[in-house]
């Protein structure tokens, strides 16, 4: 699965981001693990680049990297912070 970020206007505040969802006038605050696979969905990483990312950022399993970048994948889909990229 491919996903890609919503532009959104952000506010980095030490090792958080702070997005503003205009459509929902909601403020999210991403800890460093989502703001990681967040800026990570760029319509081109896969499931696999992410959960390396956090791997190598963080030195923990990859069990552990691959369930914590399906639950916050699904929780950004359900806030509408990303989307699913359509195929070509």
């Amino acid at each position: 699965m491919s996903v890609i970020r919503n532009e959104l206007p952000n506010h980095k505040i030490d090792d958080d981001l702070v997005l503003y969802d205009p459509a929902t006038d909601r403020v999210h605050t991403l800890n460093p693990t989502a703001r990681l696979i967040w800026e990570g969905c760029d319509g081109t990483a896969e499931i696999e680049d992410l959960v390396h990312a956090l791997t190598t950022r963080y030195e923990i399993s990859f069990e552990t990297a691959r369930t914590d970048v399906e639950q916050t994948l699904q929780q950004l889909l359900d806030m509408g912070l990303i989307r699913r990229k359509e195929p070509a």
